[in-house]
């Protein structure tokens, strides 16, 4: 089935998206310390360009047009994508925004958290909210490596922040009181 999915996956990105070169890219990737060799090239200096302004960041954009190809804008830091989540909101919004980010993605895995611990039945919900703790912690691993902020990639956003937003809603239909009725009532029948 894995293969099945792999190749299927692979056949739609090489034909059917603008990244058609997915496996030349993969064999060209040389791992340095378990690091990729594109990250670390473009690790340290987005680091080192987010302690030139580490509590607000440079500001919303990472790069303008045609700042790849030379061209540059007056006050105006430009640097490589960092292929890195967290690296790229300490570039752009620093510590601040990285905080508050964080918190907005940190909310529905505490609220699932939370929510499978005070449920004694197993319901729907709570198989939910389990899989909810699965895909955030996913997104959150992921976004070391990735980052799934990318310019390029801005239409893809809402699926990620739909599915925060239905956990957050599935998980406040979970209520301590009642499942914990439901298992009192089961006894009594018992």
């Amino acid at each position: 089935a894995a293969v099945t999915i792999l190749t299927i996956t692979s056949i739609v990105a090489i034909n059917l998206t603008e990244f058609d070169l997915l496996f030349e890219r993969l064999a060209e990737t040389e791992i340095e310390a378990g690091i990729p060799d594109t990250r670390a090239i473009v690790w340290p200096i987005a680091w080192e360009a987010s302690m030139e302004a580490p509590i607000f960041g440079h500001g919303p954009r990472l790069r303008f047009d045609g700042e790849e190809d030379g061209a540059r804008y007056e006050g105006h830091l430009f640097i490589l994508y960092p292929h890195n989540l967290y690296l790229f909101l300490m570039f752009t919004v620093g510590i601040v925004g990285m905080f508050a980010f964080l918190i907005f993605l940190l909310t529905p895995l505490v609220k699932c958290w939370k929510s499978i611990r005070h449920s004694r039945v197993e319901t729907y919900a709570r198989g939910l909210a389990r899989t909810g703790i699965i895909v955030m912690t996913i997104v959150l691993v992921d976004g070391i490596k990735v980052g799934f902020l990318r310019y390029a990639m801005v239409d893809y956003w809402h699926f990620v922040f739909a599915i925060m937003g239905m956990l957050v809603a599935v998980c406040d239909r979970i209520k301590p009181g009642q499942s914990d009725s439901v298992v009192r009532k089961l006894s009594d029948v018992q």
